[in-house]
């Protein structure tokens, strides 16, 4: 589902997974990211729903990583925890925010490395404030990076920009592509 568009001059792009087993919660998450999209015209922001972890893992096997993963803790089958521990082997650099009705995994979340972990029934303004501060580290982190665009629709990749040098009157970036220096975007192709 792409939540709101404003063209190639996005200040901004921001992925979001939303993995919630509870429909009525998995439809008011959607709906508050609707309206924080609309109260920020300056970003492009795309969503994506799973009703269970099996299905983000799948989804995270066959396209793209997501930049915010807004996680139920309390799931059938495996939990939030283990999910965002999974996650992380798959994509290092994506946000986990948990989204749950219990307080008791809240130190357990740290071992995922999570970025937040909000107690439902979900205040709006808790998750937008946690919303901001996230974007806000993402715009800083890829201040720093180059995007590759390819022709014919083949992924892009960013890279951490490492330097720049002047060759004649050009200026030219200086690109790191190590093991963890890069990583590929896809759109996710929406709900």
């Amino acid at each position: 589902m792409l939540l709101h568009e404003i063209g190639k001059e996005a200040a901004i792009i921001v992925s979001i997974s939303i993995c919630d087993d509870e429909s009525v919660q998995l439809a008011q998450t959607e709906a508050f990211l609707r309206e924080y999209s609309a109260r920020h015209p300056d970003m492009e922001l795309t969503a994506a729903a799973f009703s269970s972890g099996e299905a983000l893992l799948e989804h995270l096997r066959i396209k793209s990583a997501f930049d915010i993963y807004l996680l139920d803790v309390i799931m059938p089958g495996r939990n939030g925890i283990d999910l965002g521990l999974s996650i992380r082997e798959a994509d290092e650099g994506g946000h986990i925010v948990y989204l749950t009705t219990s307080p008791d995994f809240a130190l357990d979340s740290y071992r995922a490395k999570a970025s937040d972990y909000l107690l439902k029934p979900l205040d709006k303004d808790r998750l937008f404030q946690s919303l901001d501060g996230i974007i806000r580290n993402l715009e800083k982190k890829r201040r720093a990076f180059v995007t590759i665009k390819t022709k014919g629709g083949a992924p892009a990749y960013s890279a951490p920009l490492c330097g720049v040098l002047r060759t004649g009157g050009a200026l030219c970036p200086i690109l790191s592509f190590g093991r963890f220096g890069h990583r590929r975007h896809e759109p996710s192709g929406g709900l």
